[in-house]
């Protein structure tokens, strides 16, 4: 089994892009600690 896993991607839409191009190829995700940054303007 191939495990992914990432953490701390706080809004960072590069990262993103390349979590969603390279999560194919993987048979679990694990996302672990944070996804937004809360002090951003976004």
């Amino acid at each position: 089994m191939k495990l992914l896993s990432v953490a701390d991607l706080h809004y960072t839409l590069k990262q993103f892009d390349w979590l969603i191009a390279n999560a194919r190829g993987f048979d679990a995700l694990l996302i672990g600690g944070d996804l937004l940054n809360l002090a951003s303007a976004a």
